[in-house]
């Protein structure tokens, strides 16, 4: 209802509210949810963007273990889709896990097993994908919904 709202008085999801001001929280209370939402998006983004960076190296650093993420755990992920090889009985370890997994927990993330680790020190590299998501938004939102259409392609 306030979308429709807001499309037919041409208004923003808080001025909109303007004609029963008893109600005007309901429009503060969405721009609040949206931007909650965003913000959850928004981390997603900058994790894409640095998948992607990572995607131009010569071979993919989460296709086999490196020993600076990976610890004893690790099988590399190049060997699963073999043909005509003998599987290994996963049951065997169940505590193994991919390259794959290990690159997102252990270098993407930074992941801690127990919170008495603490939480760690935020990563560069992370923040300057998130930061580049940011502005990506940011130039979306300033130059309005002709351009966001085509700048969705880039995203896409």
């Amino acid at each position: 209802m306030e979308l429709s709202l807001g499309q037919f008085s041409s208004l923003s999801c808080v001025k909109v509210w303007k004609v029963v001001p008893a109600i005007k929280g309901v429009g503060y209370g969405q721009m609040i949810a949206t931007w909650s939402v965003v913000s959850y998006y928004v981390c997603l983004m900058g994790i894409t963007v640095f998948y992607f960076i990572h995607s131009f190296a010569e071979t993919l650093p989460w296709t086999y273990c490196d020993e600076s993420w990976a610890d004893n755990r690790c099988y590399d992920s190049s060997n699963t889709t073999l043909k005509n090889e003998t599987w290994t009985n996963e049951t065997e370890n169940p505590e193994r896990q991919s390259s794959t997994e290990q690159f997102f927990y252990n270098y993407v993330l930074n992941y801690k097993d127990n919170i008495d680790d603490g939480i760690g020190v935020p990563d560069w590299r992370l923040a300057l994908c998130l930061l580049f998501s940011w502005f990506v938004i940011g130039l979306t939102l300033i130059k309005g919904v002709k351009s966001s259409g085509k700048l969705s392609y880039f995203y896409l």
